[in-house]
Parts: C-alpha cells; structure tokens; sequence
C-alpha cells in the first residue's frame, strides 16, 4: 500500500491554504496568482465573439504554440504569436470576416480550459459549420499553447486546402 506524502494536504476537504499560495501537485510548480485561466479564456472569449481579435491576441504569450491538425496547408504546429495569429487571421480572412462562435460548454482546470465550441465560417455559397473542441494551456494570465480537435476533420481539411 502506497503511502501518502505527507507534505500533501489528502484530506477530502478543501485545503485551508489561500489560491494564491496554491502549488500544483504533479510538479510542484506554482500556480498562476493572476485572475486565473476561466477568466483570461472569458475574455479571450468577448473579444473574439465581438470581433476585437486585437484584445484576443494580447492574451497571447509571445511563445505561445498552436498545434493544428489535419492535412491541409493550414495544418501544423505555430511556433510564436505571430504564426498563431497568422493561422487565425487567414482562416477569418477565407470568410472574409464572417466568423459565428458559439460556446457550447467550458471545461475548466487549474491551468487548462477546454473550449467546446460551434463556429462557422462562410465564403459567399461555401459554408464550414464545425464543432470543435480547443484546449488552451494557461499561465500567467496568458495564453501559452491550443491543440485543436476537429469534429470533422475532412471538413476542415477541405475548407482550408482549396
């Protein structure tokens, strides 16, 4: 029988200590003192719902990483904020800006949020209509790594391989 730490709180009951004194158990890291990651992806959120990909993007890491599936051009991983936004930028421009997102639900972490979300990205007749799931990494108050994952892969890869 494994016995437990004992520098670790296993009690069944919330711990006493404040959140920000909080340390992440798996590695011993400590956890961001900052609004924290439901907050900062709320407001990443706002701002790409209501067009204002500028605020969006701050909430990026300079270092941030993207890691995009499929097979299409678009796919692959986005090292630093510029490709990230390069990657968002050029699908909103295949749309030529019209860009619907709705939250479908929040998964919430102490470091990770997943995002399940609807969007839909029209081209005059050419409608993509997906669901996805983007799970954001979160640490300091910013945005530091996306993995995407499609509902319709084939879908995706056709949209952005034409």
């Amino acid at each position: 029988m494994r016995r437990p730490d004992p520098g670790r709180n296993v009690s069944h009951r919330p711990s006493s200590r404040p959140l920000d004194a909080a340390v992440d158990g798996v590695a011993g890291r400590r956890l961001s003192r900052g609004v924290g990651a439901a907050d900062v992806m709320r407001t990443y959120l706002d701002a790409m719902r209501s067009g204002n990909r500028e605020a969006a993007f701050a909430l990026f890491s300079d270092d941030v990483v993207g890691h995009v599936p499929g097979r299409s051009p678009a796919a692959g991983v986005k090292r630093g904020k510029a490709a990230v936004v390069g990657y968002i930028t050029d699908a909103v421009a295949r749309a030529h800006g019209d860009v619907e997102v709705e939250l479908i639900d929040m998964l919430v972490g102490a470091e990770h949020v997943a995002l399940v979300v609807r969007e839909r990205l029209a081209d005059g007749d050419r409608v993509l209509d997906m669901r996805r799931a983007n799970v954001y990494r979160v640490r300091d108050d910013r945005i530091t790594e996306i993995w995407i994952f499609e509902g319709d892969q084939y879908a995706v890869d056709e949209w952005f391989g034409t």
